[in-house]
């Protein structure tokens, strides 16, 4: 049976650039949505502002602010809040797609953390399968 190719060395420099970029977006991705997941939980949603400890928030939306008008994203972040809270029908009466949204970003957290983890340990154990190799 035919051997494959060995990889010359800048193929396996551009494989581990590639898993290097690849780890970064993960991690980027994992403490993003772990910071949603916990912001969306931290504050309290009502039917106008959103409040953290107590302290009302000033609107987000850009648009609104200058225009008065509701753009297409507007409910969104107390539609994540209710999320956060467990309630999914006020989740759904401030933004229709917001509680799908809110489980895309909330199903990040257990995939990123798991790829990282499997990277981590591949890592490992690629170090240590190299380390006992005799020379």
């Amino acid at each position: 049976m035919p051997h494959a190719p060995t990889p010359t060395p800048e193929a396996l420099a551009r494989r581990a650039r590639a898993r290097a970029r690849e780890q970064q977006a993960d991690l980027v991705l994992l403490i993003g949505s772990v910071a949603v997941v916990v912001l969306s939980a931290v504050l309290t949603p009502s039917d106008s502002v959103l409040s953290l400890f107590g302290w009302e928030l000033p609107g987000l939306c850009l648009w609104k602010n200058m225009t008065g008008m509701d753009c297409m994203g507007c409910g969104l972040t107390r539609s994540f809040t209710w999320m956060g809270h467990g309630d999914v029908v006020s989740a759904f009466e401030r933004h229709k797609v917001g509680p799908f949204l809110y489980l895309v970003v909330l199903v990040q957290v257990p995939i990123r953390g798991h790829r990282l983890v499997r990277a981590w340990l591949d890592g490992r154990q690629a170090v240590v399968s190299s380390a006992s190799e005799p020379r």
